[in-house]
């Protein structure tokens, strides 16, 4: 039995391939193959291409059942692993899961190396003309460029001209989408040149598929992709004469589509990632603001677009980029990557003079041309175009993601007529191109196999005098199987891209050799990190508003944990049965329930009018603590915040720390629904969270390098968990009550705690209210108590930089003096004594007085470490007053 026999055999009733061969297998053999029958990548003539017969034999092998038991892993490993794909607008939040297509395309050496040389040739053209556009403009002189196609187009700055044409203005990063047509041949569709997306999303495809199909991809050989991340991050620091250049990845910030690619980049790269509010400019110079200050930027790779980089001299209300970047490039302080306006190379009307411009610039026919393109701002053009709008796709020669396009198939004669008419009215500003049937490739849809449009985007990087190409790229698949578009915009599927054959076979050695994970984001070839020293020097900067998240993330996670612990202890007691047998026990749950109240800050919850009912009745109030989104306070908000503040700094985690991150948001974005859960359910919830929190904080505690950013999220955390602890106390044991209900009280508080093993370990006696005080307030040795916090935030302040040593030394050094000064001269049996019998008036003041202190640490160390403006300001303000008072110093220190 042949191979096309033995594969249908084992999948019949599985993959549809009747449904398949209906498109695929019949096709008319003619020379010139027919328009409305798209090339298939798997089928060739009516029988299996030879490139994927390997590919088939080992899926033959898996059997139908395992695949789709691997495609529900995939869809897994997508959710845990976090990788997402924003879509504005989308119902499912800013945070859409990646969709990845179990089977890859599969390209042959032979077509591959058509591609990477015609891509080799499209980038060194595209260079050649934007070098051009942007000095002598020799190209719209001789007439091969019309001057109303490129003045005309948003992407064109003339304002950037001043830093053409040198080195650091190379079309350093280019990518093409492309796909195959009926005839077999490649065909470019669109040039990426401003910052290309996708090499991101093409490295974690091929880590993922090669991790659930481990046998196919063994056994095909694949190009490895690890030689192209070097080249990336060679190029890139090349672009600085500087040996260890300092570069940064700048991204317009969490809410972008592919925030989860620019996390990546920069922590496989070692880059900082940084938004605008991160940098400024200074005496035509870009610096970082730091923990340290600032810190000058050699490079800066770029994922904001053209008009957004610059408010000064672009687009004037764009809060992405840095006021003053272009002038700092002027002034060849700083290389960009790619430059800025490079957007002009993304005009579709050039794609119709490419053929034109290679034989001039190149003496060369282009390798991979361009699907046939009429600008209307000819003639003969606008006139072709008008005639036949029903084949074609009409677009504006603007790349604003409001770009108009048409596609003429689906337009009634009103729509056509109204069509021409704005065609009419500004003819230069539109281009008719051709609909390219594009190709398709098997995509499995667990219940069977069917053919996917698909489009190719390859990329390269500049390489010395060239470029070097991925091998392999990001393939996208359209949503169903007669659906046309496969942007991931509305809802396309992403490839794997596989090349095999002799190059593959040559470069698996290199392959092979020991890997790394670095920040656990992926598995690359360990010689990736070894480019230069740069990386020592990378780690040890972090940007202020990242140390601001970091931090913010510690203090949320622990008033995550601490609130979580409560609700857990009170729902245990009051799921208890025969909670109400003894008065003083109910008296000591009223006591947590209020204690709740003014933790959360959701009043008047157990504490107002409605008080008694509540306190009687606690279950809804305690649901709507414990589930109720969109209430400040409440555990869903803390977790929000908390999650959103991780997410700010993604590049910081590891893979599995991404992975509790996400559980945790998975699971509690949607425990809102109050008719499906009761307390016991909510009780099982909390436990599932406390340990991922437990488990989170275990692996950052483990994993997390002891630099700036460990410094920043274990503040955040010790500080929270000392107001949390005070806070605590302060509202348990102020008030007086009998003392069967102090007893209570003290047990819940030492539970609550995690103590309550230690201190009948260590005294072995009745329940003492002066020792508790000393056990959590002030005892050394106890990793609950507030003083350990305050001793374990002197150790993290000691570490980091002095950036302004008068305002530390004032701020945050006199604050924790008075903190330790308040804290070590405790009188734990003055603290227990009672005014006016119910009432401990000492120990509350006390109490109020060290959270009033440790907030006023939190505050000042924003002051410090995250106010920008207000420390950049007085950073000037000490460099101007010491040149003013230099004489006055040099004559005192003469005088001595």
């Amino acid at each position: 039995m042949n191979l096309n026999d033995r594969f249908e055999n084992n999948f019949r009733g599985g993959f549809d391939l009747t449904r398949y061969n209906e498109v695929l297998v019949k096709q008319p053999e003619i020379e010139q193959p027919d328009a409305s029958t798209p090339y298939d990548e798997m089928f060739l003539g009516g029988r299996f291409n030879d490139v994927w017969q390997p590919f088939l034999s080992s899926i033959n092998q898996i059997g139908i059942e395992e695949l789709r038991r691997r495609t529900v892993e995939l869809r897994h490993l997508l959710h845990e692993t976090g990788i997402t794909y924003n879509i504005y607008g989308d119902p499912q939040g800013l945070e859409r899961i990646w969709k990845l297509d179990l089977f890859p395309l599969i390209l042959s050496d032979s077509d591959w190396e058509i591609i990477e040389k015609g891509m080799k040739q499209r980038a060194t053209l595209l260079n050649m003309i934007l070098k051009d556009l942007y000095s002598d403009r020799e190209l719209i002189k001789k007439g091969l460029i019309p001057p109303e196609l490129i003045y005309s187009h948003d992407g064109f700055f003339r304002n950037a001209i001043f830093q053409f044409p040198t080195k650091i203005s190379d079309l350093h990063i280019y990518a093409a989408d492309m796909a195959r047509g009926p005839d077999g041949r490649m065909w470019v569709i669109a040039d990426r040149t401003q910052a290309p997306s996708g090499i991101g999303y093409a490295l974690e495809n091929r880590r993922l598929i090669a991790r659930v199909l481990p046998e196919a991809a063994k056994a095909l050989q694949i190009s490895k992709l690890n030689e192209f991340v070097k080249h990336l991050s060679s190029s890139i620091a090349s672009l600085s004469i500087k040996e260890n250049p300092r570069i940064a990845l700048l991204t317009p910030g969490p809410r972008n589509e592919t925030y989860f690619e620019h996390a990546f980049l920069a922590s496989l790269l070692g880059y900082p990632l940084v938004q605008g509010e991160d940098l400024t400019v200074r005496a035509g110079e870009l610096w970082l603001k730091s923990l340290s200050g600032l810190e000058k930027v050699d490079i800066v790779l770029r994922r904001v677009d053209d008009s957004f980089c610059d408010p000064l001299e672009l687009y004037e209300h764009s809060k992405l980029g840095v006021p003053g970047m272009l002038e700092c490039i002027r002034r060849g302080n700083l290389s960009v990557a790619n430059p800025i306006g490079v957007g002009i190379l993304e005009n579709p009307g050039l794609l119709a003079f490419l053929p034109t411009l290679s034989k001039a610039l190149l003496n060369e026919e282009l390798i991979l041309p361009s699907a046939a393109t009429w600008w209307c701002g000819g003639q003969r053009e606008l006139e072709f175009v008008l005639t036949n709008i029903p084949r074609l796709i009409i677009k504006s020669i603007h790349q604003s993601k409001n770009g108009e396009v048409y596609f003429g198939q689906g337009l009634d004669k009103k729509s056509i007529e109204e069509l021409k008419a704005k065609i009419l009215s500004h003819p230069h500003l539109y281009v008719g191109q051709e609909q390219i049937s594009f190709s398709t490739a098997p995509s499995f849809t667990v219940e069977h196999l069917e053919p996917r449009r698909t489009v190719l985007r390859a990329f390269g990087v500049k390489s010395g005098d060239s470029y070097s190409i991925m091998p392999g790229g990001l393939t996208r698949a359209s949503s169903t199987r007669d659906t046309i578009s496969v942007s991931n915009q509305v809802g396309g599927v992403g490839k794997d891209t596989w090349v095999i054959g002799k190059r593959a076979q040559e470069n698996v050695k290199a392959d092979d050799s020991q890997s790394v994970v670095y920040k656990g984001v992926s598995t690359i070839d360990k010689d990736i990190f070894s480019l230069s020293k740069r990386e020592t020097l990378e780690t040890t900067v972090l940007a202020s508003r990242a140390g601001e998240n970091l931090y913010w993330a510690g203090r949320y996670a622990e008033r995550a944990e601490s609130l979580a612990t409560l609700l857990q202890h009170i729902l245990t007691i009051l799921n208890e049965e025969n909670r109400n047998t003894r008065q003083t026990d109910s008296l000591a749950f009223q006591e947590l329930l209020k204690t709740l109240t003014h933790l959360t800050c959701i009043y008047p919850g157990f504490v107002g009018e409605e008080a008694e009912i509540k306190l009687r009745n606690p279950e809804s109030e305690l649901l709507r603590i414990t589930i109720g989104k969109g209430i400040e306070g409440s555990l869903p908000s803390t977790l929000e915040h908390f999650i959103n503040a991780s997410y700010a700094v993604r590049s910081y985690w590891s893979l599995e720390t991404w992975k509790i991150l996400n559980s945790i948001k998975t699971r509690w974005s949607g425990i809102d629904n109050f008719s499906r859960m009761n307390l016991r359910l909510v009780q099982i919830e909390l436990q599932e969270l406390l340990v991922s929190l437990l488990a989170l904080k275990g692996l950052n505690g483990e994993n997390m390098q002891r630099e700036y950013d460990w410094v920043m999220l274990d503040s955040g955390r010790r500080i929270e968990r000392a107001l949390q602890n005070a806070m605590l106390l302060r509202y348990l044991f102020s008030d007086v009550h009998q003392i069967e209900v102090e007893e209570s009280k003290m047990e819940a508080a030492l539970t609550l705690q995690g103590s309550l093993v230690a201190y009948k370990r260590k005294f072995r006696s009745v329940l003492s209210l002066e020792i508790i005080f000393d056990l959590l307030i002030i005892d050394e040795k106890n990793p609950r108590s507030i003083l350990f916090q305050i001793s374990e935030l002197v150790q993290h302040l000691k570490s980091l930089p002095f950036v302004n040593a008068d305002s530390k030394f004032k701020d945050i050094d006199s604050l924790l003096l008075r903190l330790f000064t308040e804290l070590r001269s405790i009188n734990s049996k003055k603290l227990i004594e009672t005014e006016f019998s119910n009432w401990r008036g000492s120990f509350w003041e006390f109490i109020l007085s060290i959270e009033k202190n440790i907030r006023e640490l939190s505050d000042a160390l924003s002051r410090n470490y995250f106010t920008h403006t207000p420390l950049l300001q007085k950073q000037l303000t000490d460099i101007n007053e010491a040149i003013i008072d230099f004489p006055t110093q040099m004559n005192e220190l003469g005088s001595q």
